[in-house]
Order: C-alpha cells, then sequence, then structure tokens
C-alpha cells in the first residue's frame, strides 16, 4: 500500500537546530537545518575571515581599516560573496584571498570610497569578480575655489572682477556643491566666462533659484576660464565650486 509522506505524522515539530549532514566542494560536513542556503548579511567593522554561512559583509571602517579574509575557493565552488563600504572616512577595508589564490589574478581587492562594492564568485581554483561599483578610476574633484556662507549682504564680495578672485582653467567638468544652511534659503548662480577679444566677462544663461542641497556636475564645452557667481541670494547657503577631467 502507498503512503504519502505527507500523511505521515511528525513525532516533533523541527526546529531548525537539528544537524544534517551537507555535502559542499567535495566535502561532507555536519550543519544545522536553519543554516542550509542561508547567506548572512552581516556589518563588519574588524578583521573578519568568511565561512560558508557569510553572503554579504556591509563594511564599516570608520573606527580602523581592517581586511575580510576569504575562505578556500576550491572548497566553495561557486559562492558567492557581496561587499560594500558604507562609511566615509579615509580608511579602506582589504579582501583578501589566501596564499596561492588570486582574485582576477591580484591578491586582494580595497574598499577605498563610500559605496564602493564588489561582488565575487568562486571560480574552484580562485576567485573572479562578477560586479564592482568603485569610484577608484573616477578623477577626484579639483576645487578652485569656494564661497562661504554666502548672504545678500556679502554678495558683492563674491562678484569677480577682473583684479579679484580665482578662475577655473582647462577643466573639461564643472562641480558645483550647494549647501542650503537654513530653511527657505536658495541661491542663483550665473556662469560668467572672459572673452578675451572684449577683455570682458560674458553672462551664461541664469540658473534657476537653488533651494535645496545638491550637486550639479557641467560640462564646460571649451577650455575657457569660467566663474560660477551667486546672483541672487535668499537666507545663507554655501556653495563650492570645482571641476575635473574624467
Amino acid at each position: 500500500m502507498a503512503v504519502k509522506i505527507s500523511s505521515l505524522p511528525l513525532a516533533n515539530k523541527l526546529n531548525g537546530d537539528e544537524i544534517i549532514p551537507v555535502i559542499q566542494g567535495g566535502r561532507t560536513r555536519r550543519s544545522r537545518i536553519k543554516d542550509v542556503n542561508t547567506e548572512k548579511i552581516e556589518t563588519r567593522k574588524s578583521t573578519y575571515t568568511l565561512s560558508e554561512l557569510d553572503g554579504t559583509a556591509i563594511c564599516d571602517a570608520s573606527t580602523e581599516s581592517f581586511s575580510i579574509l576569504l575562505p578556500e575557493a576550491d572548497l566553495f565552488r561557486g559562492k558567492i560573496y557581496e561587499f560594500k563600504k558604507i562609511d566615509t572616512s579615509e580608511n579602506t577595508i582589504t579582501i583578501s584571498s589566501l596564499a596561492g589564490e588570486t582574485i582576477d589574478g591580484a591578491t586582494g581587492l580595497v574598499l577605498e570610497n563610500e559605496n564602493d562594492a564588489y561582488t565575487i564568485r568562486s571560480s574552484g581554483s580562485g576567485w573572479i569578480v562578477t560586479s564592482e561599483k568603485t569610484r577608484a578610476t573616477r578623477t577626484a574633484p579639483e576645487y578652485a575655489f569656494m564661497h562661504r556662507e554666502i548672504t545678500a549682504a556679502n554678495i558683492e564680495a563674491n562678484i569677480p572682477s577682473q583684479k579679484k578672485g580665482r578662475i577655473l582653467k582647462g577643466y573639461s567638468k564643472l562641480i558645483v556643491d550647494v549647501d542650503v544652511i537654513e530653511p527657505g534659503s536658495y541661491v542663483q548662480l550665473l556662469p560668467l566666462t572672459w572673452n578675451p577679444l572684449i577683455e570682458k566677462y560674458i553672462p551664461g544663461a541664469v540658473s534657476a533659484r537653488i533651494r535645496e542641497s545638491k550637486r550639479f556636475i557641467l560640462d564646460i564645452q571649451s577650455p575657457d576660464d569660467v566663474y560660477l557667481v551667486p546672483v541672487d541670494v535668499q537666507g545663507k547657503v554655501s556653495v563650492v565650486v570645482g571641476g575635473y577631467n574624467p
């Protein structure tokens, strides 16, 4: 007589702590039921060695730099790990492979900037990068000049003349960081380009009033000297202007 497994009564309800054999990487190990196929998402703040149960490492290096150590790749063929740096400090997180193994040919990866992230997978003999989101290859902005705490009272001091101020030269892009210090504040910026033929600054298009903290990245069509100045201010704001060649 055929009996359906689902119709058999269980003497005790499983709670996940029962030990079962698991074969992984050609080897048999003992594991709790609730740990099988479970990949942990953990925040790491110091040096740590990954296990088969780990999945995503959220890395916080605000206190110190540290390392994440990978297990043997041949034991966990196909295993995927994810890493992301969440702090803004200059401390770094190094993802290190074991001696004799590499990550895309290198012995390690480094998370340097906030939101840098890597996903790697075991090939059985080493590790390969399947996803990378970093700012390591992006040229950092070079801040040419900055205005601090612009108000309607000091706006005249921030309007350039031929004899004062610093000029942005030769950048392919401008970066403008606007920090709205007080609720209700805003700033309106006007680009000025030096025209050597008439020896005057020529106004560009007037920007809309900027009412919230934000970053602009503006394309510059020529290597002309460019100012970006406030022409209308309400309240108190901070504007930092720089440039870079990506």
